[in-house]
């Protein structure tokens, strides 16, 4: 082999010699190396170190190196934000990790787990199903029954389902999870009502409002049981449950729900808490189907001064907050203010790159009838043909 040149980096001379090394550095060496780079913040020096050391691993031929130093690789891709490099890192390494253990080692599980939150995260959802069956394949093999490990593989295979659309496959994974909750007993009691609510948004999909209803009253009773009402978790479920009681026409019980998640986000967060003005901006489309025009106006321009940052770029949530506020003083024609708040909305979303969305042609079209009632025909025709453009998806 020829030395290998660096400026920055003394030159080596590798020999491979089962899991010795003969040179100016070995692995280990170069990977402590690495890593203290890594935590100093130096992320030049240490991505070529980790990748110094994935070389000196393969020319090693040993395995556990290998996996080691793909694993290290692919953490540090990771942590600078290079989420599909690492997976190749991480895949690499599992691909060695299946030659050194049996097909249902459960440390095989594991690794399957990994792999799939990474696909997943990374919006590769058909990859990530994959792994998680792999991962289900093994947990069943393994165990006698059914494992206390199943339940979470099986959400993560409903929430992939469900967002490719299968709700009725998705809808039989969430039913599994919770059977083997109750018949074994997990410890964790918010696994319950996390995989409750994962299945109600699923029934929500699937049209049936009224199921996703009864599992998240029984989410929101156990998170309540088990955290109190001074909690985020509780406060966020409150929100979910109100979501669906409005669209049910139930709209007193679901305005008294984001009144009391809204009490909660600002105990534990301030006037300014983001969760609070997202909460605000739904408790005012509650008021504004009751009727409550003057209350629901109230509960948007308290939204709006919570999700007004005091500097860099402007929230996203706030454009829909001023859509809102926009559509409800131009039902109450109060154009000037109308005009305002539509118009600041159309350029967040033009800022946050989602001008040619749906949402952004639903605020231009509101805005359009503003203008053309006041006059100005040429600028509604544009605002007409960008809501065309957003209901067509750009």
């Amino acid at each position: 082999m020829k030395p290998r040149q660096h400026k920055r980096l003394l030159a080596s001379l590798v020999v491979a010699l089962g899991a010795s090394y003969v040179g100016c550095a070995s692995w280990d060496e170069v990977n402590e190396r690495a890593k203290a780079a890594f935590a100093a913040g130096d992320a030049e020096k240490a991505g070529k170190l980790f990748r110094q050391a994935l070389d000196l691993a393969e020319e090693s031929g040993d395995d556990k190196k290998v996996v080691a130093a793909a694993n290290n690789y692919g953490e540090f891709l990771r942590a600078g934000g290079d989420l599909d490099a690492a997976i190749e890192q991480y895949r690499h390494a599992l691909d060695v990790r299946q030659r050194l253990l049996d097909e249902n080692d459960p440390e095989l599980a594991a690794d399957y787990a990994n792999m799939g939150l990474y696909l997943f995260q990374s919006g590769r959802l058909g990859e990530a199903g994959e792994y998680f069956e792999r991962e289900l394949a093994v947990r069943e093999a393994v165990a006698a029954g059914d494992s206390p490990d199943l339940p979470f593989t099986l959400n993560h295979l409903g929430l992939i389902e469900s967002q490719l659309g299968d709700t009725e496959a998705a809808r039989a994974r969430y039913a599994r999870a919770i059977a083997v909750i109750d018949a074994t007993m997990v410890a964790d009691p918010n696994l319950k009502a996390s995989i409750l609510s994962n299945s109600a948004q699923n029934e929500l999909a699937a049209g049936d409002p009224g199921r996703a209803e009864a599992e998240l009253r029984e989410a929101l009773r156990i998170l309540h049981g088990n955290q109190g009402s001074m909690s985020r978790t509780v406060a966020r479920a409150k929100n979910a449950l109100a979501e669906v009681l409005r669209r049910r026409g139930s709209l007193e019980e679901a305005a008294a729900l984001h009144a009391g998640a809204y009490s909660t986000f600002v105990g534990l967060g301030g006037q300014k808490d983001p969760e609070a003005g997202t909460t605000l901006n739904n408790l005012g489309l509650t008021y504004r189907l009751q009727g409550r025009l003057d209350e629901a106006e109230a509960a948007y321009t308290q939204a709006i001064e919570a999700l007004t940052v005091d500097q860099g770029p402007e929230r996203s949530d706030l454009a829909g907050v001023l859509f809102n506020l926009g559509r409800l003083l131009a039902e109450t024609e109060r154009d000037d203010r109308a005009d305002e708040a539509l118009t600041h909305a159309l350029a967040i979303y033009d800022a946050a790159g989602l001008g040619a969305t749906a949402t952004a042609g639903q605020a231009a079209s509101v805005l359009a009838d503003v203008v053309e009632r006041n006059g100005d025909g040429d600028r509604a025709a544009a605002l007409r043909d960008r809501a065309g453009a957003g209901r067509n998806g750009g």
